[in-house]
């Protein structure tokens, strides 16, 4: 005897549309660079390492920030960073 296969089984309609994503109307804006002066309190035999190794970076991608070191003794930051 013969078997025959079950019939498919019906999937049920959907009762919600599908939703769609928002479509971006504007482009997205860049948020403004910081600029102003930054004041960086450093002992004397500290300020060449930071000109040599994070300032070229960080000017670079921050160029309308002025640099300023306040070249101090250990004491004198210590005193000034209310230590």
């Amino acid at each position: 005897t013969a078997t025959e296969a079950p019939a498919p089984a019906e999937v049920p309609a959907a009762t919600e549309a599908p939703t769609e994503e928002p479509v971006a109307t504007e482009a997205p804006t860049e948020e403004p660079k910081p600029s102003g002066k930054l004041l960086i309190w450093v002992q004397k035999s500290n300020m060449e390492a930071w000109q040599n190794t994070v300032l070229p970076a960080f000017q670079e991608m921050y160029p309308d920030v002025e640099i300023e070191f306040v070249n101090s003794s250990p004491q004198e930051v210590a005193e000034k960073a209310g230590g």
